[in-house]
């Protein structure tokens, strides 16, 4: 569904079905490997910031309390942090740092200019950006 999205960004104008088969003939489409299931908590709304650079959060995964109950908050944050590990640290055998820095830097960049995300209309997060910070220009008579 990305990748259809992607291409679609990038102008193609193969169907989703043509995108599918050649992600399969690649041997893309490897299964999720699924997650221990944790007990229902109540849920909480997450309150999302009004104006930009409102909110600052600290990026870490998991931690434990003092007596060791373990556990993990910043949900903005989760769903970044597992397609990074997923597509980067899993993807590669680093020789050194820098070698990880220019991959990571690489990844970055197209996950933030060429990458669409459903959350911001199937458009990659620097068009997102400018399409509304355009929106709030104001208009001129």
């Amino acid at each position: 569904d990305l990748c259809f999205d992607r291409l679609r960004n990038q102008g193609y104008p193969w169907n989703h079905k043509k995108v599918w088969r050649v992600y399969k003939d690649m041997k893309l489409n490897m299964p999720r490997r699924t997650k221990k299931r944790l007990p229902k908590f109540p849920k909480q709304p997450l309150i999302a910031p009004t104006e930009r650079n409102h909110i600052w959060s600290l990026d870490f995964m998991h931690d434990a309390l003092y007596r060791g109950k373990p556990f993990r908050k910043n949900a903005f944050i989760e769903r970044f942090n597992r397609t990074y590990r997923h597509e980067v640290l899993n993807a590669y055998l680093f020789d050194d740092l820098e070698q990880a820095r220019e991959i990571t830097e690489a990844w970055i960049k197209s996950y933030n200019e060429e990458r669409p995300h459903r959350a911001l209309g199937k458009l990659p997060p620097k068009s997102f950006r400018q399409q509304a910070e355009n929106s709030l220009l104001p208009v001129s008579d």
